[in-house]
């Protein structure tokens, strides 16, 4: 498994997504979502991972965010972010900003 920028077009990035938490590192992020995966296959059913690379001000260090998606709609992505928070899993619905690393 490697981590390469997204080859998404501009469109697909902009669909809703949500965002599942953060880590301090690619494999950390990784980890995270093999574990979410395996306890949860039928609700990432087509859904791909992403991780959100920005920056945290004042300090501009960077801030990685695992961000699924994409999703039909806002509602899609609040009813799953519901069902998620249910298993006391973090959950934000998103669209990107920022630049974005595919976790394939």
């Amino acid at each position: 498994m490697t981590c390469q920028f997204s080859k998404q077009s501009g469109l697909a990035l902009s669909h809703p997504r949500v965002d599942i938490g953060s880590a301090v590192s690619i494999q950390a992020l990784r980890a995270r979502w093999a574990g979410i995966r395996s306890a949860h296959p039928q609700l990432f059913n087509g859904l791909a991972p992403t991780v959100s690379l920005s920056d945290l001000p004042p300090s501009n260090r960077p801030e990685l965010r695992l961000v699924i998606g994409p999703l039909p709609s806002a509602d899609a992505a609040a009813k799953l972010c519901r069902t998620l928070e249910r298993f006391r899993l973090t959950c934000q619905p998103t669209i990107f900003a920022g630049r974005h690393l595919a976790l394939d």
